[in-house]
């Protein structure tokens, strides 16, 4: 799962994560449209919706697509707890699910 800011950093990380074969969602479709236009390799990648105010909805969305880590690289703070990059960052670690959000800590 993706997302945040659209950088860079990503494409390493998208390219290494893909030919592992892992399937890839996003939670925006300008993350979706970054990654499938600018990695070495052809991915895709699902945008999946992603309930910020239903936790109950959103443990489900996790089991649903059977989201194995999140990768959300932000460079500010949410703006609120319903900000989608946020809910990204907490929630993870509710569930028990490897967060990264240091692109030097990824591959």
């Amino acid at each position: 799962m993706f997302g945040g800011d659209i950088i860079k950093d990503y494409l390493k990380i998208v390219d290494y994560v893909s030919s592992l074969g892992y399937k890839l969602y996003a939670a925006e479709k300008d993350v979706k449209k970054f990654l499938e236009s600018s990695t070495k390799n052809k991915v895709s990648v699902e945008v999946i919706e992603f309930p910020t105010g239903d936790k109950r909805a959103l443990r489900d969305v996790f089991k649903k697509y059977d989201i194995r880590g999140v990768f959300n690289l932000s460079q500010a703070r949410g703006k609120s707890v319903t900000d989608v990059d946020y809910v990204m960052r907490r929630n993870p670690v509710n569930f028990g699910v490897p967060l990264f959000m240091e692109p030097k800590v990824g591959p």
